[in-house]
């Protein structure tokens, strides 16, 4: 066996291991995102979509030059495949950083109850990634409110969200108000909902 192979082999049992922990990473952030609103700040939640944001388009390019691989590797290229696992890695890193400070905020319940509570009525009706920040946010404050979703190809998608489905939040004082909202836009009474 060439040292070629050899580096290919111990470059490939690399990323294997580093792709199997950014798939559960990918999960558990993913499943962060649906309570985020409840654990983080603006500036905190921004952040971290940030970082999962570029976690995500690494591990995209890693998978896109995987495909691209042949069955003879050039040095260039498992020189590149190592530069992106270690900066694939980087970004793993960041993220289990982000979940483990979610992890202390639950425990030391230093989190919006309230906010969580209506998110795990929504978790259960409303398949979605994450929830609009700045709507929800303001849901406190609001006696009635329309949950609707925004998809990534629409144009109401705020790009800093990426290739995440986004939970929005139409805000109401009266019930009229969001019944004629919900009416107006096709969306169904039952996703009429009472703050309180």
């Amino acid at each position: 066996m060439s040292y070629i192979d050899e580096l290919t082999n111990r470059v490939m049992l690399e990323l294997a291991e580093i792709m199997l922990y950014c798939t559960t990473c990918e999960f558990q952030v993913r499943e962060l995102f649906k309570v985020a609103n409840c654990i983080f700040d603006r500036d905190e939640f921004f952040a971290v979509v940030d970082a999962f944001t570029i976690f995500k388009h690494n591990m995209e390019n890693l998978e896109t030059l995987l495909d691209q691989l042949e069955s003879q590797v050039s040095m260039l290229q498992i020189v590149t495949l190592k530069s992106m696992v270690n900066g694939l890695r980087g970004d793993y890193t960041k993220l289990l950083e982000i979940l483990a400070v979610a992890d202390n905020r639950i425990e030391a319940d230093k989190i919006d109850f309230d906010g969580a509570e209506l998110l795990g009525d929504l978790i259960d009706k409303i398949d979605y990634d994450i929830v609009d920040f700045d709507s929800f946010h303001d849901a406190h404050d609001s006696a009635y409110f329309v949950p609707y979703l925004v998809a990534v190809d629409d144009v109401a998608h705020d790009p800093r969200y990426g290739n995440l489905s986004v939970l929005m939040v139409a805000l109401f004082k009266t019930k009229r108000e969001a019944y004629t909202y919900a009416l107006k836009n096709g969306i169904s009474r039952d996703r009429v909902w009472g703050v309180n």
